[in-house]
């Protein structure tokens, strides 16, 4: 994560991230987390939201407070997303 205001680095997302390519970074409607979306790592069991809160970042604690996969059952059809919304309620 970067400090906008003075371009330096905050704090690192590890563990739990996916270790995929980041397809998309949502900020909550309140500030108060930030949703990584990545690609499925190579035989990784598919995409992973990271869902990390503000609050710790910069603590030396862990960000992460869950993470979600998007499973598949059946590697033809593996999903891939390219894009995220995230509602406002």
């Amino acid at each position: 994560m970067i400090d906008s205001s003075t371009g330096g680095t905050v704090d690192v997302l590890s563990g739990g991230s996916g270790g995929g390519a980041i397809a998309a970074t949502l900020p909550g409607p309140d500030g108060k987390y930030v949703y990584v979306v990545n690609q499925a790592a190579s035989g990784g069991a598919g995409p992973v939201i990271v869902m990390a809160a503000t609050a710790l970042f910069g603590t030396g604690l862990s960000p992460t407070v869950t993470t979600f996969t998007v499973t598949s059952t059946s590697l033809a059809n593996a999903p891939v997303i390219t894009s995220a919304v995230l509602s406002p309620s």
